[in-house]
């Protein structure tokens, strides 16, 4: 295999990149995936749309009609996009929703054993009857609303544990399927560990990890990457 060495801009990441030109296309198309999708090196990332740089891991949503800081998804039920800015919120609240339905399936459950013990005293209450058969199809509706939410949240809570969004996940399938093609090893390059990983999303304040509080590190322009860290590079 042969290939030419030609140098690029300095990257966000205060890095410079030697860009390979390979004779195979898939290894070329893997480079340029890398570069342009997660923001490693300098490739002059432009919005068509918004007419405007896009910065490292943002993505453009036609729906908001703007580009997103480190976008995770569009989320219907709040009619608004998921990123840097709200993201920590957004998990947080789905954690209390997941707390509420427990509590309420608790009640449920008290609710139920009386509302039961009052129907075999007095079978002729209609109200009664009714308010059993109720209560059944709610608690039915609350365990199911409470599966879905726990299996949305332990997703969401690998993909802080990885640093990684819900699109660069799917990116990541994309870039490791090319890698391994091309026979490299393919990295994620946001990945900083467990612990830095989650400090990145919610906060370097453990204790306020739980709390609906904006503390962000930096202003979602820039992003450590692994390099930076062996590197001993800050911004």
């Amino acid at each position: 295999m042969t290939f030419s060495l030609s140098h690029t801009p300095v990257s966000p990441l205060g890095l410079s990149f030697l860009t390979l030109k390979y004779n195979r296309s898939y290894e070329y198309c893997f480079l340029l995936f890398i570069a342009a999708r997660f923001g490693i090196i300098s490739t002059g990332r432009y919005c068509q749309k918004c007419t405007l740089h896009k910065p490292p891991r943002a993505h453009h949503y036609c729906a908001c009609n703007r580009c997103v800081l480190r976008m995770d998804h569009h989320c219907v039920w709040l009619n608004n996009c998921v990123g840097y800015a709200n993201y920590k919120n957004f998990f947080i609240f789905v954690i209390y929703t997941i707390v509420s339905c427990i509590y309420s399936l608790v009640c449920q459950y008290i609710s139920f054993s009386s509302v039961k013990d009052s129907y075999f005293s007095v079978l002729c209450s209609c109200f009664i009857l009714f308010t059993y058969y109720l209560q059944v199809i709610s608690g039915l509706l609350l365990v199911l609303l409470t599966l879905a939410l726990t299996i949305f949240m332990f997703w969401h809570v690998y993909l802080i544990l990885q640093n990684k969004t819900t699109i660069e996940y799917h990116e990541g399938v994309r870039a490791m399927w090319l890698a391994e093609k091309g026979g490299y090893l393919y990295s994620y390059p946001y990945d900083l560990g467990a612990y830095e990983n989650m400090i990145s999303v919610l906060g370097p304040n453990t204790f306020c990890w739980v709390c609906p509080s904006s503390e962000q590190i930096g202003y979602g322009l820039h992003f450590h990457a692994g390099v930076d860290k062996l590197a001993g590079i800050s911004f």
